[in-house]
């Protein structure tokens, strides 16, 4: 392999034998002056081949000490979730970091309107977030804000590919977090009516979340699922009906909103997050 510029200490442009440009990822790369034939190539922790122009324009102002923290959090990233992500995530969060570094030096903190909903919908990728702040710590000395945490984790979750545990688009993480926002409005409408609301720190609320969220990805086609009928539901009705209530006003919301009709278990477990929610 042919390096041919060195954007930094651990970043370099190069040729493939067929001529093919690219950019290398790998410690000590940028330390000889190029153009050099690089014989070891067991240094090179990552290749990437089409980057966009802009891309590649953000990468000769991204510091050696960014890229070395965002290579250590896409590889945590990718044990932690036992998922492959997607390549390009170096890229991104290398240049999404070293905005962020540059941000904070200037006095301007950005919020993350999705700063609530992250920790608990997604709550794998924002701890591996808050990991990747600690790194960022250690390495620059700079101590961003935990809106940043979130921002990493929506890289993460953008970056999961196939067969990763998660629903992991970037419109599905969008959609869920919509979804988990209006049901949430409508618990509150149905079943809190008197101004109380959820108690959205406990464990009801979340095991409540984390349902709505695989649900979600059930209805939205990504895990295959048999119906099953549950004579009980109406049994148990009787007795619970503020949350029955509630239950078919989510029903009518799904439908309404995304066209997706809930089988009878579907509504039974609803029922079933929901008076845990109510007790």
């Amino acid at each position: 392999m042919l390096i041919t510029k060195r954007i930094n200490n651990n970043v370099a442009m190069a040729q493939d034998s067929d001529g093919n440009e690219l950019v290398v990822f790998g410690k000590g790369l940028g330390f000889r002056k190029p153009p050099y034939e690089l014989e070891e190539t067991s240094q090179i922790h990552r290749v990437f081949r089409n980057v966009n122009d802009d891309l590649l324009k953000s990468i000769n102002s991204i510091s050696g000490e960014v890229i070395g923290v965002a290579m250590d959090i896409v590889r945590l990233a990718e044990v932690e979730l036992d998922c492959r992500l997607n390549p390009n995530l170096y890229l991104t969060l290398a240049d999404h970091l070293q905005f962020a570094a540059e941000r904070f030096a200037d006095g301007i903190v950005m919020e993350n309107p999705l700063a609530a909903d992250i920790p608990l919908v997604y709550p794998d990728e924002f701890e591996l977030g808050k990991t990747g702040l600690a790194f960022m710590r250690n390495v620059t000395g700079l101590e961003l804000p935990e809106s940043e945490a979130c921002s990493i984790a929506l890289h993460i979750l953008n970056a999961e590919g196939r067969g990763a545990k998660r629903a992991n688009s970037a419109r599905m993480v969008q959609k869920t977090l919509k979804i988990v926002d209006d049901v949430t409005e409508i618990v509150n409408a149905k079943m809190f009516p008197c101004g109380r609301g959820l108690d959205k720190t406990s464990h009801a609320y979340v095991r409540f979340v984390t349902h709505l969220k695989f649900l979600v990805k059930r209805l939205e086609g990504v895990d295959e699922h048999q119906e099953a009928k549950l004579p009980l539901l109406m049994d148990v009705a009787k007795g619970y009906p503020r949350a029955m209530s509630c239950s078919k006003a989510i029903s009518r919301y799904f439908r309404r909103e995304h066209g997706w009709k809930l089988t009878d278990e579907e509504r039974f477990y609803l029922l079933m997050y929901l008076i845990k929610l109510e007790n």
